[in-house]
């Protein structure tokens, strides 16, 4: 999502929007050769452990760590790239969640932890409400948001994920 958007803004100009992702994840790996990089390359999940690269990015960077099927693998080197192209290049980097799964939650929390900004987008799904509802739990001075609970918290939790252990 965020790579069709950068690409709708940046239609006449370069910027790199860059995918990072775990190389066991990319479905059609044995089809990623220089000759035929202009096939269907998005980021829709069809199977459990398999995703496609997104077009719309302009630069990858796979992240080998020898798993196959199990997304997470790219998340200490994405922050720590993420960190060292701020530094060197003076480049802004701030993580966006829209909707993502357990990773999403680990990359976000990399990112609080390297102390690099994240947008949460509320109401579009997944990680993203998880993470919302946590922040306005704990942040929000608004009445709206003064029945917000720990109870509902987990109960949000399991709704997103499924049946978690306690």
């Amino acid at each position: 999502l965020v790579g069709t958007l950068m690409a709708d803004l940046n239609k006449d100009s370069f910027v790199p929007v860059i995918g990072i992702a775990t190389y066991g994840v990319i479905k059609g790996l044995s089809a990623m050769d220089a000759d035929r990089l202009d096939e269907r390359l998005d980021i829709i999940c069809h199977k459990q452990g398999q995703a496609y690269l997104n077009r719309d990015h302009n630069l990858f960077v796979l992240v080998d760590d020898g798993s196959k099927g199990k997304y997470g693998g790219e998340i200490d080197f994405r922050a720590a790239f993420e960190q060292e192209a701020s530094l060197d290049f003076n480049a802004p980097v701030v993580t966006i969640v829209i909707q993502g799964g357990p990773g999403t939650l680990q990359q976000a929390h990399e990112s609080v932890r390297k102390r690099l900004p994240i947008v949460v987008i509320d109401g579009s799904g997944k990680a993203a409400d998880l993470l919302a509802y946590a922040y306005y739990y704990l942040h929000s001075p608004l009445a709206s948001h003064a029945s917000l609970t720990p109870d509902g918290l987990r109960a949000k939790l399991k709704h997103v994920f499924g049946q978690m252990d306690e």
